[in-house]
């Protein structure tokens, strides 16, 4: 999240910053919300999986189900920059 959150700062010339909080945390928070309480733990859990790099590996399936290159962040960024406002 860490360097999502620098590539934001980037194209949106401000800072934003990233907010860590451990899966008990974030899953009260999204309850707080109106989140049901096991999809809020789902989410929860999921986020934490992330965080360890679980889901880093490519595959081909942008490029199989769209027929075109996937793009990185950046790219999403430089070429949706006017709806961040």
């Amino acid at each position: 999240m860490a360097e999502t959150a620098g590539q934001l700062s980037s194209a949106l010339a401000k800072p934003v910053d990233v907010v860590g909080l451990n899966s008990d945390c974030m899953a009260a928070r999204l309850r707080a919300q109106g989140v049901p309480a096991q999809f809020a733990l789902d989410v929860a859990h999921l986020w934490a999986d992330l965080a360890t790099g679980s889901l880093a590996a490519t595959t081909p399936e942008v490029k199989n189900l769209t027929g075109r290159e996937p793009r990185t962040f950046a790219e999403f960024l430089a070429a949706n920059r006017a709806a961040f406002g």
